[in-house]
């Protein structure tokens, strides 16, 4: 509802994210990113655990919303990332930390590249 009441006021004006700091069980996680489809999301920033990484890999195939997986980042070297390449054949929509975009996989992937 309040996706909903924030979208009907701004419209498309605004990008809009959704970060439930890995507060999300899969079977909450699933269904709300099916519905949160209609509010054109930025992305859905890290709704389940680290260690729900294979979870996030279906997630990630199953919804149109992007997601962003960052909590476990702590440097752009620390392997992280090669280990959601691996898990999320070609790794998260987008990295980020603190408030800077890290990396950005969804350009490259329009281009046929992989990571």
């Amino acid at each position: 509802d309040m996706v909903r009441g924030i979208r009907d006021g701004v419209g498309d004006r605004l990008k809009l994210r959704i970060d439930p700091n890995q507060g999300y069980a899969p079977e909450v996680a699933f269904p709300l990113a099916r519905d949160l489809e209609k509010y054109n999301l930025e992305y859905f920033e890290q709704p389940m655990p680290f260690s729900c990484i294979g979870e996030s890999a279906r997630l990630r195939k199953l919804t149109k919303t992007p997601l962003g997986l960052n909590e476990s980042v702590t440097t752009t070297d620390s392997g992280w990332a090669a280990t959601c390449s691996v898990w999320l054949d070609r790794g998260p929509d987008r990295v980020v930390s603190g408030t800077a975009e890290v990396a950005s996989f969804r350009d490259r992937s329009a281009e046929g590249e992989h990571s």
